[in-house]
């Protein structure tokens, strides 16, 4: 396997991360379906877990479940789904740069 970081990795690869780390932090598939288990009707199946491990299904409350418990970012795990915020720049004013000019000149 790959020692790339997750996000550079194929989704096959990223997908046994995410199961590996899990197995790592002693929780299975069914064990994050049944926390969503939410009275008669509304539980959601291990093969839901499992679609969304491997990038085939989206389920935000279930990405946001295993990156807690991976303490990893979702945008690491699943990058064809999240994206990182491009960090702004902050542009100075023309107020601020003719300071600034101004300050240099002495």
């Amino acid at each position: 396997m790959n020692t790339n970081a997750p996000a550079e990795l194929a989704a096959k690869e990223r997908a046994l991360v995410i199961k590996y780390g899990l197995a790592l932090n002693g929780y299975t598939q069914a064990d994050i379906a049944r926390e969503f288990k939410k009275g008669r009707g509304n539980s959601i199946s291990r093969s839901t877990v499992n679609m969304v491990i491997n990038g085939r299904g989206r389920s935000r409350k279930i990405e946001n479940r295993i990156a807690a418990i991976l303490q990893m970012p979702l945008e690491e795990l699943w990058p064809q789904w999240h994206v990182r915020e491009p960090t702004r720049r902050r542009h100075a004013s023309p107020a601020q740069i003719t300071e600034a000019l101004r300050a240099l000149a002495g």
